[in-house]
């Protein structure tokens, strides 16, 4: 049997590994004391009952995980289906983007110019991102002022979105590519109002995939 050397133990290492392992003898590198990648998943007590918290890898969805689907499928993991909504706090500033009942669960947005210019802003960004190359480099900052997005929608939806997604702080995403921006938006129906993906998680933990 020939031998094949994988580096790297994330999910990509892991499955190329998985695929192999019937006609090759695998040997996989690792630098970390463990598998999985950005998999982290914590065994916590909450109420007396056991709960499995996941802090890397969360989620994916029935539109853009295909080949991700099939591998759980193949390794008899559940998915668990959830929710997947943003929410914002801030002074005198509160929304859920879930349902029209929970973007108005503070009433006074019912009466805010700038809350309904923001709502506008959404619909139009939606539709004019579609059309934004994968490749186009120009900064966020400058494509939202080029196209005349009000502060609303830059600072109270976009940029806390975005940031919260990518994990880094407002001035990093206010000079990312609008390119890769709307690509991933756009693959992961976050351009949607309606008919989104159904977004799921791995019942037990996303562990369950690695430790199988």
């Amino acid at each position: 049997m020939k031998k094949i050397a994988i580096v790297g133990g994330g999910i990509s290492g892991l499955t190329v590994a998985e695929r192999l392992s019937e006609q090759f003898e695998i040997t996989l590198f690792e630098q970390n004391d463990y598998l999985g990648g950005h998999t982290q998943t914590h065994q916590l007590e909450i109420e007396g009952c056991s709960r499995a918290i996941d802090t890397g890898f969360i989620v994916y969805n029935d539109r853009t995980y295909p080949n991700f689907m099939a591998l759980l499928a193949r390794l008899g993991c559940e998915g668990q289906p959830t929710e997947m909504s943003f929410s914002l706090k801030r002074p005198n500033l509160e929304y859920n983007g879930h349902s029209f009942k929970t973007l108005f669960a503070q009433k006074s947005n019912l009466f805010r110019p700038r809350f309904w210019k923001m709502l506008r802003d959404i619909v139009r960004f939606n539709r004019i991102a579609r059309l934004v190359l994968a490749t186009d480099p120009e900064p966020l900052i400058d494509f939202c002022r080029r196209e005349k997005f009000g502060d609303a929608f830059i600072f109270d939806y976009l940029v806390p979105m975005a940031a919260a997604i990518w994990s880094t702080g407002d001035d990093g995403i206010l000079a990312f590519p609008i390119g890769m921006l709307s690509q991933f938006f756009n693959h992961h129906g976050l351009l949607d109002l309606v008919n989104r993906p159904q977004w799921y998680v791995v019942q037990g933990g996303s562990d369950q995939y690695v430790n199988v």
